[in-house]
């Protein structure tokens, strides 16, 4: 039983000791990748965000308040609102 747990004990030592040979490398190696990774993902969402912008200034997304709410509900209520309102003034 001895025997055994000595040759136990001697492979873990081993491999322990590449583990610590190779761990520098390892977590470069990692490190690169994931700095790769962001590196793209960055480039990726500042092109998306550049897309963005010229669609909304076409469409006027940053001002998205009417100044005018009658022509609000015209445009984008038409008839419905003009059925809605259309008796208003005759309860006064």
């Amino acid at each position: 039983m001895t025997h055994k747990t000595n040759l136990f004990i001697e492979e873990l030592r081993m491999q322990h000791s590449e583990y610590v040979k190779n761990k520098n490398t390892w977590s470069k190696k990692v490190r690169e990748a994931n700095s790769d990774f962001m590196k793209k993902q960055n480039r990726l969402a500042a092109l998306k965000r550049q897309e963005n912008t010229k669609e909304d200034e076409e469409l006027d997304l940053y001002n998205p308040h009417y100044v005018d709410a009658p022509e609000y509900a015209k445009k984008y209520y038409g008839d419905v609102y003009h059925f809605t309102v259309k008796y208003d003034n005759e309860w006064d």
